[in-house]
């Protein structure tokens, strides 16, 4: 009676660490279209650092407007795009040389590059102006193999691609229940998606936007497998102690 106890507790012990097969997939559904919700485009807002570049083919003016030499440009890394960024300032509104202030926040970066375009246009001619959101990361936590935070240089980038980057969600990451956390102007939201169903498709934050946080909550029965060598170290000494005291017998 006594062994067959232990055995019990070994395969309690045993199934607690398995996985079940449909947690491990994605979009379960047998739809094969879904239709997702547009792309919309990250609005800025105050303290969004951006980088800017207007070229011209007259050197001259060129040297007007360039902060960083070209050749350093090329071997740029994130620091170096950081520190020669703009930052849009409390008052929504950013400062570029020649230019004068202008206002940044409340625009998109394309609306913002055209508009700075058309006021560039008014003084010179032949310029090209280019315009990157420089702070777009993600920070990505919990159930996956590569947890912390992620340049993303995909403005339409999606959760999975987010993921992917994280090396996907782990065995004991729970796909049916993901926490999004999104600021927008100064109010955050807790998002749940899940990504076992086709219906994520149509999430709020099936795109991802800058400084999102993206929390992958572990599966119930991870405490139990967290704690398994322990319950094998307990089983094997009360299995022992059961074997001394029948050998004393």
């Amino acid at each position: 009676m006594r062994y067959r106890s232990v055995i019990l507790a070994l395969i309690v012990i045993f199934f607690a660490g398995c996985v079940k097969y449909d947690n491990l997939l994605y979009l379960k559904t047998n739809v094969n279209q879904k239709e997702n919700l547009l792309y919309k485009d990250y609005i800025l807002t105050p303290h969004d650092a951006l980088f800017i570049r207007i070229l011209s083919n007259d050197l001259q003016i060129n040297a007007l407007f360039q902060t960083q030499n070209e050749d350093r440009l090329v071997n740029a890394n994130e620091v170096s795009l950081y520190l020669t960024s703009y930052l849009i300032s409390s008052d929504s509104t950013v400062t570029l040389p020649v230019v004068g202030t202008i206002k940044a926040a409340g625009k998109t970066v394309c609306d913002f590059e055209n508009h700075l375009q058309q006021i560039i246009d008014e003084s010179v001619i032949e310029t090209t102006v280019s315009v990157r959101l420089v702070n777009y990361k993600v920070t990505v936590l919990g159930g996956v193999a590569r947890p912390g935070v992620f340049p993303i240089y995909q403005p339409n980038a999606t959760i999975f691609d987010v993921l992917a980057k994280a090396g996907d969600i782990e065995n004991n990451g729970n796909r049916n229940e993901i926490t999004v956390l999104r600021t927008l102007n100064n109010v955050t939201t807790n998002y749940k998606i899940n990504l076992g169903d086709i219906e994520s498709l149509s999430s709020p934050v099936y795109y991802i936007y800058p400084n999102d946080v993206i929390y992958v909550k572990p599966l119930k029965y991870q405490a139990v497998r967290d704690n398994i060598p322990l319950y094998s170290l307990l089983l094997s000494t009360i299995t022992t102690f059961i074997l001394v005291l029948s050998f004393i017998k």
